[in-house]
């Protein structure tokens, strides 16, 4: 699955409300559903999580800058 700009935007918000470890894929991911960021729930269940999303962060950072 493919990581698109909205599933990095989901996930930025939700590694910004710092509600867990962002290694914690459980944690993140019922976060993720109660916050109602189901394009990430669906990456982080179907998806590379660790490999995709977390190892290549600065990738996707530097392609969709935070404009908060």
């Amino acid at each position: 699955m493919e990581v698109t700009e909205k599933i990095f935007n989901q996930y930025r918000k939700v590694q910004q409300a710092g509600p867990a470890n962002m290694g914690n894929k459980n944690a993140i991911q019922r976060y993720a559903y109660q916050q109602e960021y189901f394009e990430l729930v669906t990456y982080i269940e179907d998806g590379d999580y660790y490999e995709e999303l977390l190892m290549n962060y600065d990738k996707y950072a530097s392609k969709w800058p935070d404009e908060s």
